[in-house]
């Protein structure tokens, strides 16, 4: 162990018996059950394989690989944990009696629940290399792989900062599937051994499927949806205002990425002076409203289907982008801003493929619009275009779960659960 290992070891040590106070203040609004789960104090039965992810979107980078493991008797009995409850929540809909939440990354915590599951085999989901967690996975002899591998621009700057306390760790990862060049580039220098690295593709694309149109409250509208918008990027919705009297039909969904943490908006856009209808609360008037705000979860890929256009938000602001080959799998041509750190792979392709272009500002994001609102042929070439091109990010979710097999991660186990 490093260094930085034995002091981060002996700084959890020291600091594990303030955790239960600790969480009852932090984590008030959790239940005492779940708070029990995070100190390991939990019921648990020993498993065959264990797979971690921590919230929403790595559950969905799991559920692909998780079934193909489990259609080839991969699995065995298992668990599925996550660090937030939102992400338990999720897996607890698609493996029911098979989820938890994760121990916080304290040596006892982790003790007890290695000693308790005994797992055969670890599998974590992107980056949650936590080093009490690792360091007693490798102790007990369990293989550790790693899937959708994927060190962000933003976490890159923490993890270089830790080297050494990672490099140790991540020297002893069995297997690591990464989404692109790039995460296998910085998981090399966090020490990965070159022969542990397969680039395999981002295994949330193999659950894309074409959505079926969402209903909406108008007829003969040409649909502009911008998904996934979040806060800092109000300023775009002024390019539906300098775009609608050119093209009266044209209608606007806004479907914001955190509906709850954004409880102003709908007063925000009357305050502008569009009118507003909102999906989890219809109204008879709803068909003469300029614009509809999607509240609700789960419905993004039916308003892209829907449109003739659309933006893909987390891209304006400088988050980094959201998942732009959702609309592009329904023909739908993209349009983004100017971060795309989270989604550079898939946008740049969709970009050579011309079905997306990016804009930097209300004015480029108004030309571009205008184009395919104006030329339907342009639009469709480009929209096609864009579906096209969103096959060549499919297929990670097998390359991944090969991987882990030819490395000893995973093996045929006799009873599945």
């Amino acid at each position: 162990m490093s260094v930085m290992g034995v002091l981060y070891r002996g700084a959890t040590t020291l600091t594990e018996p303030l955790t239960g106070p600790g969480l009852r203040l932090l984590a008030r609004n959790e239940s005492p059950s779940l708070r029990t789960e995070r100190v390991a104090r939990d019921v648990m039965e020993p498993v065959d394989t264990w797979w971690h992810a921590a919230s929403l979107g790595e559950v969905e980078a799991l559920k692909p690989v998780l079934e193909l493991a489990q259609e080839q008797d991969l699995v065995g009995r298992f668990v599925v944990t996550t660090t937030s409850p939102t992400g338990r929540e999720e897996a607890a809909r698609h493996w029911p009696g098979h989820v938890g939440l994760a121990p916080l990354d304290f040596p006892r915590a982790m003790g007890r629940a290695m000693r308790a599951r005994r797992p055969r085999s670890l599998v974590l989901v992107e980056t949650e290399l936590w080093p009490n967690w690792l360091h007693m996975a490798f102790r007990t002899g369990t293989p550790v792989g790693v899937i959708n591998g994927r060190i962000s621009n933003h976490s890159w700057r923490r993890y270089r900062r830790w080297a050494g306390l990672f490099r140790p760790l991540v020297s002893r990862l069995a297997a690591i599937a990464v989404r692109y060049e790039k995460d296998a580039e910085r998981f090399l220098v966090l020490g990965a051994r070159p022969e542990s690295l397969c680039v395999a593709g981002n295994t949330k694309h193999d659950r894309l499927a074409p959505a079926t149109p969402a209903r909406l409250p108008w007829t003969k509208a040409t649909l502009w949806t911008i998904g996934s918008l979040r806060r800092g990027e109000e300023s775009l919705i002024e390019a539906f205002g300098i775009l609608k009297p050119r093209h009266p039909r044209l209608k606007l969904a806004i479907v914001p990425r955190h509906p709850k943490l954004w409880p102003n908006l709908v007063a925000d856009l009357r305050a502008k002076g569009f009118t507003v209808a909102v999906r989890s609360d219809p109204q008879a008037s709803d068909s003469e409203a300029d614009i509809l705000v999607v509240d609700t979860h789960g419905e993004l890929g039916a308003y892209y289907a829907a449109s003739a256009v659309a933006f893909v938000g987390g891209t304006w602001a400088p988050i980094g982008g959201h998942n732009v080959l959702e609309p592009a799998l329904s023909g739908v041509p993209v349009l983004v801003g100017p971060h795309l750190s989270g989604v550079e792979e898939e946008a740049r392709g969709l970009e050579s493929a011309g079905g997306l272009v990016q804009a930097a500002s209300v004015e480029k994001a108004v030309e571009v619009l205008d184009s395919w609102l104006t030329d339907p042929d342009r639009r469709s070439r480009a929209g096609e275009a864009a579906r096209r091109a969103t096959v060549r990010f499919r297929g990670g979710s097998r390359t991944a779960l090969e991987w882990l097999i030819k490395q000893g991660v995973l093996s045929p186990v006799e009873s599945n659960g």
